[in-house]
């Protein structure tokens, strides 16, 4: 038999003995759930064997004739039309988790990273629609059917595939699905020396790129490929983005960790470098740490990337979002933000971001354009479905806000950010009780938490608990010994109690220290008792949004 690891065919990725022994086993080597290929064997003729027992569980089958049946499956669907619309490529297609093939589980963060390289990779294609990691992962290890995918996610097709190191190589077997018929349009194995594994996303990309029909190429501004690494910083760089996106304080700093490894060994891998300044950016956003000292680490390392690489998409946004909260400076930000969109348009962390910085901007419909975009990339992100939460609670839509919010906490229930705007709403609309129990629970989770502390102090000054709001505002004092405070939050606090002067004093040492949720203070209700102050203007000028 010919190396399959250099042939172009449509059967499956080969395994490693010539029988598989298990329902299991046939399922990972037809890239399937198991139910899905007993339903093949009753329905389709899928050769499987059983033991003279005869019991349902204890079966097995032969490779070769799995990829017979798996040809003749393809050739039956060819002559009936089942490559879909003509063969034409999908226009909107979703990037499954890569499966694990080997053993080990430490290859599970590779899996996670690489499908995350490729997601990022398909989306800077034009004419190409691709849903982010958020979907993408909300159906990992999932039994849904292709056609439950695509509904869900308003996609046309489905990548998916599995993940094989073995004797210094890797390969990926990727084949894509069409949704509404579940059957197979090609299907590709990629192999390289492991130290090469960061290539892979470009080739899979670039097979996407063969098959549109748009006429239009990748844009000249963009290489084709960024700076070569070696495989130690590469996976130092996968394994800082999977912790990132955990969005948590110790995902975040752990991270770090792997982000400043991965540039230790080379400074020039402007990625690694974006993944650094994204990090600070949450730290600060977070209030986890000092947010004037994040925000510039998040722009100095943004704009060594950008020296570096001045297409990286992901660098142009994370610059963008530094300077919006460090520097307070909207116009520069909003360009940065249009630069990473032109070169990234899929880039739903962008828009999302970018739909902050012109609603802070007093733009409220051009933000929801940017909000639906996001949302229309990333239909089941709880970071967007609770960004677009706080856009109603903004906009003091207060019932459609805890709607969403409520909808968010369905899908993700332990998202803090959720549980905190579900607060902020219910109090706005008088519905006290409620709003103390959301904070609560949200404290129960993450009891160092400080936004949540201070909504919390914030509503039992409202609500007349006055002895409670000064537990709050202590165990807000307590926090720097382990993570920052802002005067800010206790700002929320005093202004709850009525004590105006005190908040608008502590509210400028928090204009002073970047805190980065005084960026909504021309629109957020809570703030209403100190408009008309000459204290308030002055906060509202060293945050640039006088006139909104």
């Amino acid at each position: 038999m010919a190396d399959e690891s250099n042939q172009n065919t449509n059967r499956p990725a080969p395994a490693a003995a010539e029988r598989l022994d298990s329902w299991k086993e046939i399922a990972t080597y037809l890239k399937r759930a198991v139910r899905t290929v007993q339903r093949w064997e009753k329905e389709e003729g899928l050769p499987v064997h059983r033991h003279h027992h005869q019991k349902q569980g204890s079966v097995y089958a032969h490779r070769q004739e799995l990829d017979a049946w798996w040809h003749q499956r393809q050739a039956d669907t060819d002559r009936q039309g089942g490559r879909g619309k003509a063969g034409k490529a999908p226009r909107a297609v979703v990037v499954l988790p890569l499966l694990n093939m080997g053993v080990a589980a430490e290859a599970d963060y590779l899996c996670d990273g690489i499908t995350e390289e490729i997601i990022q990779h398909l989306s800077r294609l034009p004419g190409l629609h691709v849903s982010s990691r958020t979907s993408s992962f909300l159906f990992k290890n999932s039994n849904a059917t292709p056609q439950e995918i695509g509904r869900r996610l308003q996609v046309d097709a489905l990548l998916e595939g599995g993940l094989l190191q073995k004797s210094g190589r890797t390969r990926i077997s990727a084949r894509l699905v069409d949704a509404e018929s579940g059957f197979p349009l090609w299907s590709e194995t990629f192999e390289l020396a492991t130290e090469n594994v960061f290539e892979i996303p470009e080739q899979i990309a670039e097979r996407f790129r063969r098959d549109l029909e748009t006429g239009r190429a990748v844009s000249s501004d963009r290489p084709a490929a960024g700076h070569p690494t070696g495989l130690a910083v590469y996976e130092d760089y996968l394994r800082g983005r999977h912790y990132w996106n955990e969005r948590s304080r110790t995902g975040l700093e752990k991270s770090i960790v792997c982000f400043e490894r991965a540039v230790a060994r080379d400074p020039e891998y402007a990625p690694a470098l974006a993944g650094l300044a994204d990090v600070y950016n949450m730290l600060g956003y977070y209030s986890y740490r000092h947010p004037c000292e994040v925000f510039a680490k998040a722009r100095q390392a943004s704009t060594k990337a950008l020296r570096i690489d001045s297409s990286l998409a992901e660098a142009h946004a994370s610059q963008a979002f530094a300077l919006m909260f460090e520097r307070r400076d909207w116009k520069a930000a909003e360009q940065g933000f249009r630069r990473a969109l032109r070169l990234n348009p899929g880039y739903a962390t962008a828009h999302y971001w970018y739909g902050i910085n012109l609603g802070c901007q007093g733009r409220p419909f051009e933000a929801i354009e940017q909000v639906r975009k996001a949302q229309e990339l990333d239909p089941i992100s709880p970071i967007i479905m609770a960004y677009v939460a706080g856009a109603y609670y903004f906009a003091r839509q207060y019932r459609q806000g805890i709607d969403k919010c409520l909808q968010t906490i369905e899908l993700e229930p332990r998202f803090p950010l959720a549980r905190l705007i579900l607060g902020w709403c219910y109090r706005e609309s008088m519905q006290l009780d409620r709003a103390a129990d959301s904070l609560r629970e949200l404290l129960g989770a993450e009891p160092g938490h400080g936004d949540a502390l201070a909504a919390l102090g914030h509503l039992y000054g409202r609500m007349g608990h006055a002895d409670k709001a000064k537990q709050q505002m202590e165990r807000l004092k307590e926090l720097p010994t382990t993570a920052y405070c802002s005067p800010g939050q206790i700002a929320l606090v005093h202004l709850g109690l009525g004590e105006h002067q005190q908040a608008l004093r502590l509210l400028e040492e928090a204009a002073d220290q970047c805190y980065a949720w005084l960026v909504f203070a021309p629109v957020d209700p809570v703030f209403d008792p100190l408009k008309g102050e000459k204290a308030w203007t002055r906060i509202l000028q060293k945050m640039n949004l006088t006139g909104r």
